[in-house]
């Protein structure tokens, strides 16, 4: 795949993270993933070929310095709503990056991110839609 010239700070390397990294460079990005544990590095794929950033991201000088501040795009996917929405407002109020998301569990945090651009992905809200798009289920017959 050719390169896109678009750089992807994905912060986390967990079982998601290392998934969307790798996808993502796959697809041409230039991708930087960062996490606070070394041994997360492990999950990427033996092709990947982006940087590995060991850093802790709550921390907006080390985000900067994994290239917050000129990523086009920034995903915060933690094992912590509370960190990936801090990461999520950093890079989209501090930084300026135009296209952020961050992976929550609680979708009642949405509503505090509804002046942000950011994007929330809520693996428990993506399921549930897929299981009623199979379904063929409307949302009003959807489980709560």
């Amino acid at each position: 795949m050719g390169i896109r010239n678009e750089a992807a700070l994905v912060v986390g390397c967990g079982t998601l993270g290392s998934e969307i990294a790798d996808e993502l460079c796959d697809n041409g990005y230039n991708v930087t993933v960062m996490d606070w544990n070394a041994d997360a590095f492990h999950l990427l794929d033996t092709s990947f070929d982006g940087a590995r950033i060991t850093a802790d991201a709550t921390c907006a000088t080390e985000l900067e310095q994994a290239g917050a501040k000129t990523a086009d795009i920034v995903i915060a996917v933690t094992d912590s709503d509370a960190k990936n929405v801090f990461i999520a407002e950093t890079a989209s109020a501090v930084f300026g990056v135009s296209t952020v998301y961050a992976r929550v569990e609680d979708e009642s945090i949405g509503g505090l991110l509804d002046d942000w651009n950011i994007e929330l992905l809520c693996p428990h809200r993506l399921c549930l839609n897929e299981f009623a798009s199979l379904e063929g289920l409307t949302e009003s017959e959807q489980p709560a």
